[in-house]
């Protein structure tokens, strides 16, 4: 058998985005010096900085305010606040109304569209707090008051009535450019049941242009990925006729039932074969492409050993050894589940299993290795495609080709994609050269003719509208009540105690410490999401070896002010500062000692709503780790700007959004001698893939670097700079506010 082997080539590099900006501005972020003056699709972001969706809804509201009733219709909506326009002859809102707080009747059973009904088949009035944040007069003859409504429900069914309202309201289904040479792409939400009484959720996309008997593409997306992660390739294979069929896996990340906890690779294979079911059901004169990624590409390799109904099978960054893939991730868990069984949870792969349910199963079912797989591979019938990363220790081109070698097909073919590329998220510039790509490849196979004609471009525009739509519908899906978030965060905390022994993590705290500037003269510094307080316990220390250096009243101590919202946690950060200073005092000298190190104040406080705090009162703000995790990351920081004191600097974090903790683990089990440090990075990588987890889910959103600077303009902050810290995994911004 012969294979053809292709090379990918790379995208010339671009500067890196917004690396510094010195004025404040709510106009999207300019290009930088060498950077490109587009966007990839799927990365472009509709003008919302919010990073929330609105919703195009008209609901009757009835107001009531200190200036007595008033009437409006919504504009548009979101889970955090609405645009009203007041009806014809309402009087605009007045002062004392504008500063105060309002009570907003949302008359739901009027609403234009229609709200779908609930299970109970009630849709019901909604009353809700709020406050208005812009005022002004529309572009009409007319000239009709509007205002800008930010909710402050702080009741936990009001908070998750309006998730479960935008999410039914959620669809898109077109273009959001208008542009009369561009497609028109069609995407419509569809569910069934499987054998065994599992609900498949997926997506169907296709244009106006599609033939009814076209080729049907099944993307099975890879391991911790989402059918929302595919909506670019998607629409690429829309645009160009082919009809698209999403879908995410049962047991795992996405909307199909049940827990990540239960995944398994065989389940992934009953899936797969539900899905060719149900295509074969609904297009049977429709030849059909399988498209699957990472582990999901050995697993659709297993499967299409047997069942022939496939006519082309494209593995992308397939994981054809699953043993290295583990062991290139964290540590060869197969050797320490054979050694061992009740493993428990573990991180495999960046998310959180039942070790031992994924590992025995993997094994009994021929999964977990090279060998395995080339088995599969000599019975593989269907013509395949790989598209191998040459640097990616997961997917290892070297096994690919001995899996090529052993294929009785005589229609293979390997493209080698440059540098890594475990998820097709994890690199937007390289994805959107791979996308088009494999779009071309298809259209080669089945469109000949057309595909001389050149790629048909998707609008980026209406792209990023679908990703947009697709996560918040998940984010609706998936929103949890506050009670269970602060849970949830409890037991974050719980398992998270000892990050200050993994060295990364505390090299993280000097970058953060070095970037805010010195603390000399009792700077007020307040740590939002304090945590565990590994925020105060370092500057405690600092300022311990500060004195030891130059003793005397030289150096006045910080006031650190810890603010979180889970109570428990102030409990653990008051004993654990009050533990690190009497350590400090027994081995320190008295002239260390003779002076006050940190003066601490701490504070029960939601990041959500506005800070219990007055304005231009902190001269630094460090939040770590946290913004990613909020409500509306935009209303947080210019609460940050607010209580700033002008010249005042703010230090945030935020892990990136291809983030792999597993980086760090292996640094610190690398370190001989620390037993201590290896099982807080365990418990570190176990958690943050809970939290990656719930990401995935649609709960929490980690920023890209453009979404971090336009929300650092938008809140008003300048001097952005933004770096990469944490061994590479987070960003980490500096901003300072206007000066007097």
């Amino acid at each position: 058998m012969s294979v053809k082997l292709t090379g990918l080539l790379k995208p010339q590099p671009t500067s890196r985005l917004l690396l510094e900006a010195s004025a404040p501005s709510t106009a999207p972020a300019q290009p930088g010096e060498g950077q490109a003056d587009h966007q990839e699709p799927g990365t472009a972001l509709l003008p919302e900085r919010r990073l929330q969706a609105r919703v195009d809804v008209a609901i009757p509201v009835q107001i009531e305010s200190k200036g007595g009733p008033h009437q409006a219709r919504t504009t548009d909506l979101n889970v955090t606040g609405a645009s009203l326009r007041l009806l014809a002859g309402q009087p605009a809102l007045g002062a004392d109304e504008r500063s105060g707080r309002l009570v907003l009747r949302l008359l739901l059973k009027q609403a234009v569209p229609p709200i779908p009904a609930s299970a109970s088949g009630d849709v019901s009035d909604l009353t809700v707090p709020g406050e208005i944040v812009w005022g002004g007069l529309d572009g009409t003859e007319a000239r009709t008051p509007r205002v800008g409504i930010r909710f402050l429900h702080d009741s936990a069914n009001v908070q998750c009535t309006l998730a479960e309202l935008v999410g039914k309201l959620l669809t898109f289904c077109g273009q959001a450019d208008d542009r009369p040479d561009m497609v028109q792409l069609l995407s419509q939400q569809v569910e069934w049941l499987t054998g065994d009484g599992r609900r498949i959720a997926a997506c169907q996309d296709g244009s106006l242009e599609s033939h009814p008997g076209a080729p049907l593409v099944i993307i099975a997306p890879g391991y911790g990925e989402t059918k929302t992660d595919y909506v670019t390739l998607a629409s690429y294979l829309a645009a160009n006729g082919f009809h698209v069929l999403r879908y995410d896996h049962t047991n795992h990340v996405g909307e199909s039932d049940g827990e990540m906890a239960e995944a398994t690779l065989s389940s992934m294979n009953q899936d797969l074969g539900a899905v060719l079911d149900y295509a074969n059901r609904k297009r049977p004169t429709s030849p059909i492409v399988v498209i699957a990624a990472n582990v999901t590409g050995r697993v659709a390799l297993k499967r299409l050993a047997q069942d022939h109904r496939v006519a082309l099978l494209v593995v992308l960054t397939g994981i054809m050894d699953l043993q290295a893939a583990l062991r290139a991730h964290q540590e060869d868990s197969i050797v320490t589940f054979l050694r061992s069984a009740g493993l428990g949870m573990m991180n495999l792969l960046g998310l959180n299993v039942d070790g031992d349910r994924f590992l025995s199963d993997a094994i009994k079912e021929g999964y977990a290795d090279l060998l395995t797989t080339i088995e599969d591979a000599k019975r593989l019938q269907t013509p395949v495609l790989f598209f191998a990363a040459e640097g990616d220790p997961w997917t290892q081109p070297d096994a690919v080709k001995k899996v090529l070698a052993s294929l009785q097909t005589h229609e293979a073919q390997l493209y080698l994609i440059p540098d890594a590329l475990h998820r097709l998220r994890d690199n937007p510039r390289q994805t959107l050269a791979l996308v088009r790509l494999v779009a071309s490849c298809c259209m080669e196979r089945f469109f000949p003719d057309r595909s001389r004609k050149g790629l048909v471009e998707p609008s980026p525009r209406t792209i990023a509208a679908q990703i947009r739509v697709e996560q918040e519908r998940a984010r609706a899906r998936h929103s949890k009540r506050k009670p269970a978030l602060r849970e949830f965060w409890r037991a974050h905390l719980d398992h998270t105690r000892h990050l200050l022994n993994v060295s990364a993590y505390w090299h993280l705290l000097e970058q953060v410490a070095r970037l805010a500037g010195p603390l000399e003269r009792g700077e007020r510094v307040l740590d939002p999401g304090c945590g565990n307080g590994e925020l105060g316990l370092f500057l405690l220390t600092q300022q311990a070896y500060r004195l030891r250096g130059e003793p005397g009243p030289k150096f006045l101590p910080p006031q650190y002010v810890g603010l979180d919202f889970v109570p428990s946690a102030l409990t653990s950060v008051r004993m654990n500062l009050a533990q690190a200073a009497a350590e400090i005092r027994d081995k320190s000298p008295a002239t260390v000692m003779a002076h006050p190190l940190l003066t601490t104040t701490l504070l029960v406080a939601d990041l959500d709503s506005p800070l219990p705090i007055h304005d231009n009162h902190f001269d630094r703000i460090v939040c770590n780790l946290v913004l990613g995790y909020l409500q509306d990351p935009l209303f947080t920081l210019r609460e940050f700007v607010r209580v700033l004191s002008p010249g005042g600097k703010m230090v945030i974090t935020s892990l990136k959004p291809q983030a792999d903790l597993s980086h760090i683990y292996r640094l610190t089990t690398q370190q001989p001698g620390q037993p201590e440090a290896i099982e807080a990075a365990r418990r570190m990588l176990l958690r943050f893939g809970t939290i990656k987890q719930a990401e995935r889910d649609g709960m929490f959103h980690s920023l890209t670097r453009q979404e971090f600077a336009l929300l650092l303009f938008a809140s008003g902050a300048v001097q952005i700079s933004i770096h990469s810290a944490f061994d590479d995994q987070a960003y980490l911004a500096v901003a300072e506010k206007l000066p007097r």
